[in-house]
């Protein structure tokens, strides 16, 4: 059984942004010749004066623009402190553009782009047909392990064999990867120290080739140096009680 799905953009993630100077305006609207836009345009933009003729206020004021009329180029928003005077210099730009047509057929109807206004920096937003944002839909298999790992995404040289299988683990328990580096060079080290011991009888081979484990584990950063300490003088009690328990 299989599933096709079908994604259809309906609003834009951009950088769609104009600027100019003022030819006259009012606390409220701005009227600028260059703004031929269509109507409604550039509605829910954000406008920022960034110069005025004599440095002082609404200069660095923003706006939401909630009217463009094409008809007299005039921006119409929210009150700023001091009316923008011929000369002043704004900008007015646009996060994201919603799709007028709402017809859900993978299609941005968002009107004219004169070339006044750059645009740039496209990108369809998560929104699936009529499904709302509430309602995600899970990606494929992503690693975000919660903890620096020993070996970065883009190199593919040398690494084992089983380290995908900790990499996944770690991301669907969620636990950082270091729990399974140690857990496995721990469980390597006991299961080799063992199975010497049972073929030659010596804790001390024993402890050699368990040794041998723990300084590779510390080595790799997945021990630290000082359980190498640890593990030193619990091999040396070990081959002592092996030497005094022999008959």
């Amino acid at each position: 059984l299989a599933f096709v799905l079908w994604i259809q953009p309906n609003t834009i993630v951009v950088n769609t942004t104009t600027s100019g100077t003022v030819d006259s305006g009012t606390t409220v609207t701005l009227v600028d010749a260059v703004l031929t836009q269509s109507d409604d345009y550039w509605n829910l933009a954000r406008l920022t004066i960034t110069e005025t003729t004599d440095s002082g206020a609404p200069e660095g004021e923003t706006a939401v623009i909630t009217d463009f009329t094409a008809v007299d180029d005039t921006l119409h928003f929210a009150a700023l402190t001091v009316a923008p005077e011929s000369g002043d210099a704004y900008t007015v730009e646009f996060g994201t553009l919603i799709d007028r047509a709402e017809a859900n057929d993978a299609r941005i109807t968002w009107g004219v782009n004169p070339v006044e206004a750059a645009m740039g920096s496209l990108e369809s937003t998560g929104v699936v047909g009529t499904i709302t944002p509430e309602d995600p839909i899970p990606p494929q298999y992503v690693s975000e392990t919660p903890a620096e790992d020993l070996f970065t995404e883009t190199e593919g040289v040398n690494i084992p064999i089983f380290y995908p299988i900790f990499k996944m683990t770690a991301d669907t328990t969620g636990w950082p990867i270091q729990i399974f580096w140690i857990t496995g060079a721990i469980t390597l080290a006991i299961l080799l120290g063992v199975i010497t011991l049972m073929k030659l009888n010596s804790m001390m081979a024993a402890g050699i080739v368990s040794g041998g484990v723990v300084v590779v584990a510390c080595s790799m950063e997945i021990l630290e140096w000082w359980v190498l300490y640890v593990y030193a003088a619990m091999a040396v009690t070990f081959i002592i009680y092996q030497r005094v328990s022999e008959p």
